[in-house]
């Protein structure tokens, strides 16, 4: 049996997080290595009269890297564009920005859902997206650890309030 690697943790401990009035499907990855799928976001979630796209990343820094390879160019802009295209698609990143136990401290996880347009500045300026700047333009996703997962309180309402402001 595979380990789960933690950002596959935290996309799941995140779908099991959504209430069950809340449409939610989430998109496979592609498992073919010969073939590369380019899906626009993780999950698809639907709460009357609101269509949410959410890419989810999740690290162990301090910061997540705007690199090719982490955050993909056509997601960036294909979430964009259909967010663009009906008033009532929301669509972002929920950056989760994990835990650690340091020499020094206990560093406490923290999470975040980024508008896609604050994404898209980010991502064609700068190399990364520190938690400081995702604390200061994002809404914070509360979280209560269970046992060993997380359990997250999505706040839809306050996600569809600043996406209106933008």
């Amino acid at each position: 049996m595979t380990k789960k690697n933690e950002g596959k943790k935290f996309e799941e401990d995140f779908r099991n997080s959504i209430p069950e009035d809340v449409f939610c499907y989430r998109i496979k990855d592609s498992s073919n290595f010969n073939q590369t799928t380019k899906n626009m976001c993780d999950l698809i979630l639907f709460q009357s009269p609101y269509l949410f796209l959410l890419e989810l990343k999740s690290t162990k820094q301090n910061q997540i890297s705007t690199d090719e390879k982490i955050i993909k160019q056509h997601q960036i802009d294909r979430l964009y564009d259909a967010q663009q295209k009906c008033n009532n698609i929301v669509a972002g990143f929920v950056l989760n920005y994990r835990g650690r136990e340091l020499k020094t401290k206990i560093v406490l996880p923290e999470t975040y859902f980024i508008p896609i347009e604050e994404m898209r500045k980010i991502y064609y300026k700068e190399k990364k997206i520190h938690k400081d700047q995702a604390r200061e333009i994002g809404i914070t996703i509360p979280y209560r650890k269970r046992i060993t997962r997380f359990e997250y309180s999505v706040p839809l309402k306050n996600i569809v309030k600043i996406n209106k402001k933008l």
